[in-house]
Parts: C-alpha cells; sequence; structure tokens
C-alpha cells in the first residue's frame, strides 16, 4: 500500500507540473514584412520592393547613362511637392505640430499603408481621385522618364520610381499622413511605367523642339541649364 500511494502521489505531482509549464507557442516562419517591421522599416515593405531595391542596384548601366542627373531631378521634385502641399493644404501640413508629427510617423512605420476598398479603389486612401490619378501619375511619369532620358532602362527606371514614391509616401508625407496603399502602386506602374514611358517613346519619335519641350518641359530647361541628359 506504500508503494501505491507513493506511485499516486508521485503522479499528481507530475500533473501538477505538467500544468504549470506554460503553452508552447506554434512556431511560425518570419515574413518578409515582419522581418522588416523588426529592422524599423516601413510596414509596406515585402519581397516586391527588395526585388525593385535590388534591380536598380544591380542593373547593368549603359556607358552614357547617369544617375546623378535622375536622383537630383527626384529631390528637386519631392522638395517642389513638399512646398506645394503647405501652400495648398497649410493646417494639414503644419511642419510645427512635432508631437503630431513623431505619432503619425510611428502609425507609417508600424501599420500597413492606408487602404479603405469602401472608398472606392481610386479613393482607397481618402484622397480625391484627381489627385490619386493625375497627381501621382505625373509624378511617377516625371521620375521616370528622367531615368530613361539618362540612359537607363525601362526596369531600374521603374525601381526608381518606385523608391521615389515610396520615399514621398513614409519620409516626406510620413509625419502628416498614413502612405497610401493606391499611391505606392499608382506612382510607379501607371504613372512611372504607362505614362512615362509613353512619353519617353513619344519624345524619341519626333524631332520637334516644341513638342520635345510640352513632353519634357523640367528635363529641357535642366538641359538647356547644363545637365547633360
Amino acid at each position: 500500500m506504500a508503494h501505491h500511494h507513493h506511485y499516486r502521489d508521485t503522479e499528481v505531482s507530475i500533473a501538477r507540473d505538467h500544468k504549470s509549464i506554460p503553452p508552447q507557442r506554434p512556431f511560425r516562419a518570419p515574413t518578409a514584412s515582419s522581418t522588416c517591421l523588426r529592422a524599423g522599416l516601413p510596414a509596406c515593405c515585402d519581397r516586391r520592393m527588395l526585388l525593385l531595391a535590388l534591380m536598380l542596384a544591380t542593373a547593368t548601366t549603359p556607358d552614357d547613362a547617369s544617375w546623378r542627373v535622375p536622383i537630383a531631378h527626384a529631390g528637386g521634385v519631392l522638395i517642389s511637392m513638399r512646398v506645394a502641399a503647405s501652400l495648398a493644404w497649410p493646417r494639414d501640413y503644419d511642419p510645427t505640430r512635432f508631437s503630431n508629427e513623431a505619432h503619425n510617423l510611428n502609425l507609417a512605420f508600424t501599420r500597413p499603408p492606408d487602404f479603405r476598398p469602401g472608398l472606392g479603389l481610386l479613393r482607397s486612401d481618402g484622397d480625391p481621385v484627381a489627385i490619386n490619378t493625375l497627381g501621382h501619375g505625373a509624378f511617377g511619369s516625371e521620375i521616370y522618364l528622367r531615368a530613361r532620358q539618362c540612359g537607363h532602362d525601362a526596369l531600374p527606371a521603374l525601381a526608381l520610381t518606385a523608391i521615389v514614391s515610396t520615399s514621398w509616401e513614409y519620409l516626406v508625407e510620413g509625419p502628416y499622413k498614413r502612405p497610401s496603399a493606391i499611391d505606392l502602386v499608382w506612382t510607379p506602374l501607371i504613372g512611372g511605367l504607362v505614362f512615362g514611358e509613353a512619353r519617353f517613346r513619344l519624345y524619341r519619335a519626333t524631332n520637334s523642339r516644341v513638342f520635345h519641350v510640352l513632353l519634357d518641359p523640367f528635363g529641357s530647361l535642366e538641359r538647356h541649364a547644363g545637365a547633360g541628359c
């Protein structure tokens, strides 16, 4: 009987110890998005954005191609857009609201981009359709066209457009509003690859200086000032 009680006490002790062990969480392989979040990168960071950056970094650059001019041009476009936003919406883009800016940046880098399909695809970020389609279309085509005019192929130009668009959404506009999912897609793909490539091909298809200025006004000014491409 003593042995019997000893075995029962042992079983009760084992069962009690087993209950005290917290349940283990099932192992989940880290995703690209979770890895980027832990690294402090935007929530939209995934294989597609990493692929675009890799394309830009490893692209074969023609001998007469230049990155200096497209990058400088992109910087000027971003600054101009930021100034225009302050002039058009001074209250929404007030740079002195530091606490709000810090809060918005935290949301931008920890949550997915703004996408509200109930508003309609082209208004899914709450902005007017004209801004999302024409405004961001012009933005993307301008960055893309500048890279193409400076000798780069379509894929590196697309990669640069995507990187500049992401920089605008997260770094320039991020302190004031959440990044827009539709803008992150529309700007490089429709604005860049569609509108920008169309402008580039039309430019190459004619020798008219007037037509060149109409198709690429900022590039024409920069070339006149000695930009070289």
